[in-house]
């Protein structure tokens, strides 16, 4: 089958399917449905010439959009922008910042289409002794194998004017008429110098200055070789590392052969290279710094906001404590209290708003009561307490944990008296966890006056919250009277639709019920028994009509011969006054 006939068959089918086949989904003829609607159809905004395609786009190091194996150009300047190429019909915008460019759209695969003032701006910056080289390099690199020739040629067989070897090439080819340089087949094509290859030259420049002016001397006054002999960028790791550990750099000499590999794979330029090394030293050094303030500020185990269950908690939220977590908390020296029982989560609550504050770049320090209690006493007693004092007072966020869980000496308040005035004249961020209210502190620190006055330092530019739930630590085991997950809190039904949660009584204990119930008025006012039908082996259940039967027919009568409840059921009947205790006589109606 050849082209031709495909497209008479094509068009075959177009026609069948609008002018004879009905649509699935309208069930009209679209050639007919059209005809109707036409009437109805007003022309678009926007003319179908004037639409185009957005395809996100990266000006390339050449200054060049490669498209659908297509080139366009762009302005030098607009190297390494991110932009938009809009794909019309006839004609290609490319829009990258401020930059824009209209270009005829090219039909050929592999076109390249440059306008003439791109061309000039091009050849500006490569051009002259400010030219850059990098556009350089990707110039001739675009030419082809004769620019590598060239390029060749020019470093390997052409000597430095006025060294040993040009002058020697000179003498060779004055006596034969040829050059001994000319004469040697040329090397093959080297590597091309990447940014993280060093030069011999300069890493020999860095030892001599390193070795210092004696090993000058005893170089004496040798004159040193030629710069087209000795200067060749070869790769030198460890000349590299050692530079870069010289500049304090810990993580750069462990990931740059990593990048180095990427950024070949990538085609990164220099900048993005060098921007991704800097970048990975950043983090490094951020991840480094946050591992060692969490070392000094002694955390018991690392908590962060994000872990912290507010859905056990019915007294705070997250928004409470919101401005806790931000730089604020440290540079306006807050303070706060985290007040409830045991397994409420003042801990980690405290521990979580400290680290928040070292990733906002202040460092922190946890202790117990108990500790600081403990060692400012015994520096007290020592006559070192100022000295002490420092290591309380330095830290921008200090952690006071578990005030008022153990008894403290008698010396409490006042050595907590004066870390508390020491931060509070310096205006340093506080944190207190306690399961005592503050108005007990002065019974926990043996001194009431005291004790106000270090509540009153700490809540002038602080606040108290009350934590109350389930405690974390034994809330599986609902000791808190917390009604557990499962577990339904309405009373107990007898029967119902669900399963009934007693037995069902036997047939003596129906005959009982029966004989003590259902009595007929004899003429004497006597309460005789009444006989009443079998039960039926289907239905063994009957009920009152006041209680309700689910047995009962759809005109609200018994199925069964009467109320059969066992002993257990008559009871709670009577305890819930459906039925009376005392059995009264039931007339006939």
């Amino acid at each position: 089958m050849d082209r031709d006939e495909l497209l008479e068959q094509l068009a075959a089918w177009q026609r069948e399917v609008n002018t004879a086949v009905a649509s699935r989904a309208t069930g009209v003829i679209p050639e007919i449905r059209r005809t109707e609607e036409l009437s109805r159809l007003r022309p678009l905004k926007v003319a179908p010439a004037q639409l185009a395609l957005r395809i996100p786009v990266l000006v390339g190091p050449t200054g060049y959009v490669n498209y659908d194996n297509r080139q366009y150009s762009m302005h030098p300047d607009a190297i390494g922008l991110s932009g938009t190429l809009f794909l019309y019909p006839d004609r290609v915008r490319i829009v990258a910042g401020r930059f824009e460019a209209w270009h005829a759209r090219i039909e050929e695969p592999r076109g390249k289409s440059t306008l003439p003032e791109h061309r000039a701006a091009l050849v500006a910056a490569a051009s002259g002794t400010r030219g850059r080289r990098y556009l350089k390099r990707q110039q001739l690199l675009e030419v082809g194998e004769p620019a590598l020739e060239y390029l060749t040629e020019i470093t390997h067989r052409r000597p430095a004017p006025g060294s040993r070897r040009s002058r020697s090439c000179s003498s060779c080819s004055s006596r034969t008429g040829q050059s001994h340089c000319a004469r040697r087949s040329p090397p093959p094509w080297p590597r091309a110098p990447s940014a993280w290859s060093t030069c011999a030259a300069t890493s020999s420049s860095v030892a001599a200055a390193e070795a210092g002016p004696q090993s000058a001397r005893r170089s004496g006054s040798r004159r040193p070789r030629s710069a087209s002999r000795s200067c060749r960028c070869e790769p030198r790791d460890d000349a590299l590392e050692s530079m870069l550990r010289r500049l304090h750099l810990a993580n750069a000499p462990r990931i740059y052969r990593a990048l180095c590999e990427q950024a070949e794979r990538e085609h990164w330029s220099y900048h993005d290279f060098l921007a991704m090394l800097v970048a990975e030293e950043i983090a490094h050094r951020q991840q480094t710094r946050l591992q060692r303030l969490a070392r000094k500020a002694r955390f018991p185990f690392i908590k962060t906001i994000e872990e912290f269950d507010f859905t056990l908690q019915s007294t705070i939220r997250q928004t409470l404590i919101g401005s806790y977590l931000t730089a604020d908390f440290v540079t306006e020296g807050r303070c706060l209290v985290l007040s409830g029982k045991t397994g409420r989560g003042k801990t980690h609550l405290a521990i979580a708003i400290a680290y928040r504050a070292i990733q906002n770049g202040f460092d922190a320090l946890f202790c117990t009561a108990a500790a600081l209690i403990d060692a400012l006493s015994e520096a007290a007693a020592a006559g070192k307490l100022r000295e002490r004092l420092h290591d309380y007072v330095s830290p921008d966020v200090l952690v006071i944990d578990e005030v008022g869980y153990l008894s403290y000496g008698p010396d409490a308040a006042n050595v907590l008296f004066h870390v508390v005035n020491e931060r509070h004249q310096k205006r340093r961020a506080m944190l207190f966890t306690t399961n005592k209210a503050t108005s007990d502190w002065g019974n926990v620190l043996h001194d009431h006056d005291l004790a106000d006055v270090i509540v009153d330092r700490v809540l002038e530019r602080g606040r108290v919250l009350k934590l109350d739930g389930p405690s974390y630590r034994t809330r599986h085991l609902n000791l808190d009277g917390q009604p557990q997950a499962g577990v339904s809190t309405k009373p107990a039904r007898i029967s119902g639709i669900h399963p009934a949660e007693f037995l069902e009584p036997t047939a003596d204990a129906a005959e009982e019920w029966r004989c003590l119930f259902e009595c007929h008025d004899g003429g004497d006012n006597t309460c005789r028994p009444t006989p009443v039908s079998p039960i039926r082996e289907d239905n063994r259940r009957s009920w009152p009509s006041d209680v309700g039967d689910p047995h009962a027919d759809r005109s609200g009568r018994n199925s069964g011969a009467g109320a059969i409840p066992s002993a257990n059921e008559v009871t709670l009947l009577c305890e819930a006054r459906v039925l009376p205790r005392q059995p009264t006589r039931i007339k006939r109606q």
